[in-house]
């Protein structure tokens, strides 16, 4: 198994879509109120890598404070959805869904605290 190389498994997402503080845990860590509806994010499908491929931290970013220190990594069950979908009745979901996969979502936390729920250019 040595040799074997997992590649992500859709190899050009349309997008990936997050659920952001949905662990109380984390969230009473982060000293964050508990969001009255689901708050979403966006990763750039860029970043999804294989599990032997490496993954770039930012380090001496031109802008201070972007060079992160504290990296936070969470293993995710992720859901992926098979086809366009729109006001889908929750009787119908199962059609829309291709599968499931393990996900490793990893965050630059001292630089997303900085200005959250935005990316900052490097």
């Amino acid at each position: 198994m040595n040799e074997i190389n997992f590649l992500p498994p859709v190899f050009n997402p349309g997008k990936i879509v997050g659920i952001g503080l949905n662990y109380e845990e984390y969230r009473v860590m982060l000293k964050c109120p508990k969001p009255e509806v689901p708050l979403f994010f966006f990763k750039p499908t860029s970043t999804l890598v294989g599990h032997k491929d490496y993954v770039y931290i930012p380090r001496g970013g031109k802008w201070p404070g972007t060079s992160s220190k504290i990296l936070f990594h969470e293993y995710e069950l992720a859901l992926v959805i098979g086809r366009r979908t729109r006001n889908v009745d929750r009787r119908e979901v199962h059609k829309y869904v291709f599968g499931f996969t393990i996900f490793s979502d990893i965050t630059a936390h001292d630089i997303e605290m900085i200005k959250p729920g935005f990316v900052l250019y490097q």
